[in-house]
């Protein structure tokens, strides 16, 4: 009996990899500038297509990727009140919740990946929603991009 699931999985694995290369022709020809990501993008409906998306186009950067977690523990003051919240819902389920408008628990980044800003960290600095820009140096406990597009393009700035 065929499995038509996994026939599915990679005609849709196939077409995104067409997509990638349609949108992003020159994209495995070396360095690119600031403007060739700036003057490009795919906008997909479904979480799952930019994931699936998003990986691929990781997967084509040379280098290597850090991983960078979501703090997954429970706030509060309440001991007590803690612990039973932490029981219900365990940081292993909590790391597995995917919403719109929230950034996955892992996060793999390589230097010349380019980024969307999901939420708005300082205007004064041009980072707000939907500022794109291209990951230059990967740090401990942050990255350093430079702004793509705007009046902003070409500023390096420092994010957490």
């Amino acid at each position: 009996m065929k499995d038509h699931g996994m026939d599915d999985q990679v005609a849709r694995s196939s077409r995104l990899s067409r997509l990638i290369e349609t949108v992003y022709a020159y994209f495995n020809e070396g360095h690119q500038p600031d403007n060739y990501f700036a003057e490009r993008i795919i906008l997909t409906p479904k979480n799952a297509d930019v994931l699936a998306i998003n990986d691929m186009i990781l997967d084509k950067l040379p280098g290597d990727a850090q991983e960078y977690r979501s703090v997954d523990t429970l706030d509060g003051d309440d001991e007590l009140e803690l612990q039973e919240r932490s029981d219900l819902y365990p940081p292993e389920f909590l790391n597995t919740i995917s919403l719109s408008g929230m950034p996955r628990h892992k996060l793999r980044l390589k230097i010349g990946t380019p980024v969307m800003l999901i939420r708005n960290i300082s205007t004064k600095e041009g980072l707000w929603n939907g500022t794109r820009l291209r990951v230059v140096s990967l740090r401990r406990n942050g990255l350093q991009p430079v702004i793509m597009g705007g009046a902003f393009a070409g500023k390096k700035v420092l994010i957490p």
